[in-house]
């Protein structure tokens, strides 16, 4: 059977391939379920001789000419030398895992369907996946329409790993955004069971609002209007945090769970984005969407409350049918959003703009993406 410019990705590791002489095996899967004959069985010294199916044998060269007993199709397959005492020889494997092949025929037999791969190399169906071009279309629409120095994008697929972009290094006012170190390093302690989610904490802004790198009290948020002394658990300011953009409650995170922005919570966020974490105010798309992937990971209380915010009718949520895990941020031009996109195979998608680019070019960019990905 002739397939038109089918291309598959390997997704187990061919260690070898390995061919029996009844029946013929392929990273363990038995590819011919009956083989009626082998036949020009070459010795060492030349001689001929037909060789009983099962038997051990020891010859340089081998020829298989294999039937299937459906004669749905003919495998001729050309010898290969071995040095070997088995009926089993071992080849090395042209292919690595995630290597993107052509195929050009396949085979039917009473087990399963097999592609072949190269010339002798057979492998079941099972063992590949067909070639997903989709994140090349990602960054095909990025550089037609999205190179804009006053945008940065960063995709990733949460299921094939891989990435597009456009400006996704450059470096943005961060905004809200800045807030998921902490989010991600709170959320990373209860995870590691270094803290407990219901342990509470004053809310003493003589202290969590006078420390360096905290946000303006005035802002987004509520813990701001809740009574001074007060004391709430790690686990509603996080909450508050994420679904209200709380300010203030990102500065009681950051004195009480990440130690005032210790050595620890840095180091620990700069093993997440690949560089020293120094502030929260500074950022690149990558960055961020680096940090939503760990946050994603971790599969705790903060990626479950990222789904229910108070901006999911907007921005990279507005159009899409599917749940939507985000993280918003807005000053001064700057309007950004940075989430995970549960699509059939999810993704991350950060997107970080200036100078008043809105909210519904976000929007639009996602739904785009969505289209390419997502269905």
């Amino acid at each position: 059977m002739e397939l038109d410019e089918m291309k598959v990705m390997v997704k187990k590791r061919l260690l070898g391939i390995t061919l029996l002489v009844t029946p013929m095996v392929l990273s363990g899967c038995q590819v011919f379920t009956k083989v009626e004959k082998v036949v020009k069985q070459e010795s060492k010294q030349g001689k001929k001789k037909e060789i009983e199916e099962n038997s051990d044998i020891e010859y340089d060269t081998v020829s298989f000419d294999v039937r299937l007993s459906d004669e749905e199709i003919m495998l001729l397959h050309s010898p290969n030398d071995y040095s070997t005492l088995y009926k089993v020889g071992s080849v090395k494997s042209p292919f690595e895992l995630d290597e993107v092949v052509k195929v050009t025929e396949q085979a039917k037999t009473e087990d399963a369907i097999y592609y072949k791969l190269a010339e002798s190399v057979w492998v079941n169906k099972e063992d590949v996946t067909l070639a997903d071009n989709s994140m090349a279309k990602v960054q095909s629409l990025l550089d037609a329409d999205y190179d804009d120095p006053d945008i940065g994008v960063f995709v990733k697929s949460l299921t094939t790993e891989k990435e597009a972009g456009i400006h996704a290094d450059e470096v943005f006012t961060a905004a809200s955004t800045g807030k998921l170190p902490i989010i991600y390093y709170t959320q990373k302690m209860i995870s590691d069971k270094k803290i407990d989610p219901e342990k509470t904490f004053k809310n003493d802004t003589s202290k969590i609002n006078e420390m360096d790198l905290s946000y303006q009290q005035e802002g987004a948020g509520v813990l701001q209007d809740k009574p001074e002394g007060a004391s709430y658990s790690v686990d509603q300011v996080l909450r508050w945090t994420i679904e209200y953009s709380d300010n203030q409650g990102t500065n009681f995170l950051g004195y009480y769970v990440g130690n005032e922005y210790d050595k620890e919570m840095r180091d620990t966020v700069s093993g997440v984005i690949g560089r020293t974490w120094k502030t929260p105010f500074e950022v690149t798309a990558k960055e961020n969407g680096r940090l939503m992937e760990e946050i994603h990971k971790l599969g705790g209380r903060a990626i479950e409350y990222m789904k229910n915010t108070e901006y999911d009718d907007e921005r990279i949520a507005k159009y899409l049918p599917v749940d939507v895990a985000h993280k918003i941020g807005d000053v001064e031009g700057y309007e950004h959003d940075i989430a995970v996109v549960y699509a059939k195979e999810p993704y991350v998608l950060s997107v970080m703009t200036k100078n008043d680019m809105g909210y519904e070019k976000i929007a639009k960019l996602s739904k785009e993406i969505y289209d390419l990905l997502g269905p």
